[in-house]
């Protein structure tokens, strides 16, 4: 028996710290807040997070939210 892993679909966007309209747009009613010169606080399926600058937020094909490093990013591909 064969199994095929089936690939989801995400949207996704970087918080750099300059782009809070962006992200805010992206986000609806799960941005929170702006925490500081480089931070914004967002509601995912973990809870409310903080984003910090160069994290991406990504989007899920159920419009969940959820945070991934650009690290983490590299291990699986972007």
């Amino acid at each position: 028996m064969a199994f095929m892993r089936q690939t989801s679909k995400a949207k996704s966007i970087q918080w750099t710290g300059k782009n809070l309209d962006e992200c805010k747009a992206f986000l609806g009613p799960n941005f929170i807040c702006k925490a500081g010169a480089s931070s914004i606080i967002i509601t995912t399926v973990k809870g409310r997070c903080l984003v910090v600058k160069g994290e991406y937020i990504i989007q899920s094909e159920r419009s969940e939210f959820d945070i991934v490093t650009e690290a983490r990013l590299a291990k699986t591909g972007k």
